[in-house]
């Protein structure tokens, strides 16, 4: 004992900030000072591969970090989901940017260590320049400054709800049916943890269902305003994972988890408003998509090739969107249609002002391995540039396999229409466009060297 409170005295002591102004005075009190554990809380953001990056710091610290942010490099927006940083990364190894945590966003994130539940704060942050400007090729400022100008030039209001699906990785082999209440019962544990985590991250659950696929689940969660619904896919994610980690049954996220069973994706629901809070979506089976929704939709759809870079940017994403899968095969607009790249959802109420309130259209070329800030963005400048141009309006078809093409069948396609498009080369800042196609076309290219088993197994542990 003798030793160590020597050993404390001369080489921990005058590196250690003694909280609350205690002073330690026995050699046991400085051991049980060393060895108290340290409450972390972490900042962080979701990068160009879906992956949640984050710097922690001990809660102490917590003041001077929402002042000040912490640092960030922008080489690092470049890491790919197979965790090295692409080779065309623009940054290099220069520059110096800053985290700075939103306080809006913070949340306590449940975790398991061992056999103790436990929680850890976290925040979500906007990257921006060292001197505190916002850095172009931030993704929540990119989405941020969207919204606002289809606010300011438009009078336009948007709700989003992302819907995430995954998968066990080891599935019940005796759990043969989806949508089953056998499946539900067989994983009602996990399914009831999902749901207080979820709860206690003040993310709105409306459902959580056992799916088509063998070990698929869909979480469904509440609509927000477009920043707010963003944040909650990207902490919904990790939830889920976490949850399922410590309950030993770990899941993924991957588009085509398995080449002979269904897919998984993201689905972007969102109803548009004007300046008096009017729904401009139609509730009605029998009613018109209006001028301003049906332009929006015209957008989307004139830039769906190019968009499908941001949605479904990787060679898995490829495997889930064929045809007759109900994975979004077609480049249209759909009633009800699973088939459609965008389709009608109208309201379900009984009655009409409810049903109203309650549609909205969903985009359906996403997976998890989008950023959801740049998908949703771009979304809405390709909606909004229709606006600008007063285009045709779009009205969905109820026979989408007739009216409408497949989709693009590969990323490398999808690539390539994106960086052909002008009009996206202009509404992505330059940083950002180039950080997405840098770490795409990375994943690609490793993707090459690899067979298609050990694709959808490297995306399997990656998502």
């Amino acid at each position: 004992m003798v030793f160590l409170e020597i050993l404390f005295d001369t080489m921990l002591l005058p590196n250690l900030r003694c909280w609350n102004d205690k002073r330690l005075t026995t050699g046991s009190e400085k051991l049980d000072m060393v060895c108290r554990k340290t409450a972390l809380k972490a900042i962080g953001f979701s990068d160009h591969a879906g992956v949640t990056r984050v710097r922690s710091f001990p809660s102490h610290r917590e003041e001077a970090i929402l002042e000040s942010g912490t640092a960030w490099i922008p080489g690092n927006m470049c890491l790919t989901s197979f965790g090295n940083i692409a080779s065309t990364n623009p940054a290099g190894a220069t520059g110096e940017l800053r985290m700075f945590p939103d306080t809006a966003s913070a949340i306590s994130l449940p975790y398991q260590y061992q056999d103790e539940e436990a929680s850890a704060g976290f925040y979500l942050s906007n990257i921006c320049e060292a001197d505190g400007t916002p850095w172009s090729g931030c993704p929540r400022s990119f989405l941020t400054n969207a919204v606002k100008r289809l606010q300011d030039k438009h009078g336009i209001t948007l709700k989003v709800a992302f819907e995430h699906e995954f998968s066990l990785i080891n599935p019940r082999q005796d759990i043969v049916h989806g949508f089953s209440l056998q499946a539900m019962m067989a994983h009602k544990p996990v399914m009831e943890s999902w749901a207080e985590a979820l709860d206690s991250c003040n993310i709105g659950l409306e459902l959580i269902i056992p799916e088509y696929g063998k070990g698929q689940f869909e979480v469904v969660i509440e609509p927000e305003s477009p920043v707010k619904a963003a944040d909650n896919a990207v902490i919904l994610k990790d939830i889920i994972r976490e949850v399922a980690r410590a309950q030993q049954c770990p899941i993924t996220f991957a588009p085509k988890p398995n080449l002979y069973d269904a897919g998984n994706g993201v689905h972007i629901h969102f109803s548009l408003f004007d300046r008096d809070q009017t729904p401009l979506v139609p509730g009605d089976k029998d009613s018109t998509v209006g001028d301003t929704a049906g332009c929006f939709v015209t957008g989307i759809l004139k830039e769906l090739s190019s968009l499908c870079a941001l949605g479904a940017a990787t060679v898995p994403s490829y495997y889930r969107l064929q045809p007759n899968q109900w994975a979004a095969g077609r480049a249209g607009f759909g009633y009800r249609d699973r088939e459609a790249a965008l389709r009608l959802c109208p309201g379900t109420a009984k009655t009409s002002i409810r049903r109203q309130q309650q549609a909205n259209i969903e985009y359906r070329v996403a997976d998890a391995t989008a950023n959801p800030y740049v998908l949703l963005g771009a979304l809405i400048h390709a909606g909004m540039k229709a606006l600008d141009e007063k285009a045709a309006i779009s009205q969905p078809s109820d026979n989408i396999m007739a009216v409408a093409t497949p989709l693009l069948t590969s990323v490398e396609e999808a690539l390539e229409a994106l960086t052909s498009s002008h009009f996206l080369t202009e509404a992505l800042p330059e940083q950002l466009l180039a950080s997405q196609v840098a770490v795409k076309h990375d994943e690609y290219e490793q993707c090459r060297k690899m067979d298609q088993s050990s694709i959808i197994g490297a995306y399997n542990v990656a998502i």
